[in-house]
């Protein structure tokens, strides 16, 4: 049986296209060795026998290899020009980004809220003192403890204009008071996530506290009624929801009281 009469009526148009193609190939290729042959018969009436045309044709050939060589070699220096140029441009971009503003923070009534535990006695209020405009001065008059846990606080609160911390890595403001001992500020991801400064001795004269997050202590619970407890490596804050100014335990004596003054804070 020959190959055609293997051939089944729905394979039959693609038997025909493929028979054209040979065809034309075939006709092509005649075409070329007649335009060929006409040119070695024409050689030849001009005294310049086959074996010159051989050499020709070997020289032509070479020449042609060198030609493509240098396009090669002129096409992979382009290439890798333009690689350098790309990764210089990138260089020059990541050495020249500008620095990310500083996240600044005024003092005032609309934006930060005290918030205390039931029967401490404290208050906040909003002035210029000592040639500083809008500080907020908290007056605590009474620390009184939770009889659940013990535990007592008076907290400054505010929701940061930022929500992500990944790109700052210093926190700065400045404290004075009397009275009181010392303060710390508080960045608070959600009710069981909390980075929190080291204590910030209390003086009686303005002083800036510069604080590298990486001093900020990460801590954690598992619910938020459950007690805190050191989350372990000290990572980058990212998300936070509240930044809060604390006076209450483990900063002050429970019979401590006094004032402690806050002004420009910045995250940067």
């Amino acid at each position: 049986m020959s190959r055609l009469e293997q051939i089944t009526p729905e394979e039959m148009p693609e038997v025909v296209r493929i028979a054209s193609r040979i065809r034309d190939e075939e006709q092509e290729q005649a075409d070329r060795n007649q335009e060929q042959k006409a040119f070695v018969d024409a050689a030849a009436e001009m005294d310049l026998p086959q074996e010159y045309l051989e050499r020709a044709a070997g020289e032509l050939h070479q020449a042609q290899a060198v030609r493509a060589q240098r396009r090669s070699r002129t096409g992979r220096i382009a290439l890798a020009a333009s690689i350098v140029l790309v990764a210089t441009a990138a260089i020059w971009a990541v050495m020249h980004t500008p620095p990310h503003q500083p996240n600044v923070y005024q003092f005032s009534a609309s934006f930060w809220k005290l918030n205390l535990n039931p029967k401490t006695a404290a208050t906040v209020t909003f002035k210029d003192l000592d040639g500083r405009t809008g500080a907020a001065v908290i007056h605590v008059d009474k620390f009184v403890p939770r009889s659940t846990d013990g535990q007592y606080f008076v907290n400054l609160d505010a929701t940061p204009t930022v929500s992500s911390f990944s790109h700052f890595r210093t926190t700065s403001f400045f404290i004075e008071g009397a009275g009181l001992a010392n303060i710390r500020l508080y960045l608070e991801a959600s009710g069981t996530e909390r980075w929190r400064s080291p204590p910030v001795p209390i003086s009686e004269s303005w002083q800036q506290q510069n604080i590298d997050l990486s001093q900020y202590q990460h801590q954690s619970r598992e619910t938020p009624s459950s007690p805190w407890h050191d989350a372990g490596a000290n990572e980058q804050p990212g998300h936070i929801d509240k930044l809060s100014f604390k006076v209450g335990s483990y900063m002050n004596d429970v019979n401590a009281s006094g004032d402690v003054a806050i002004d420009d804070l910045e995250i940067r």
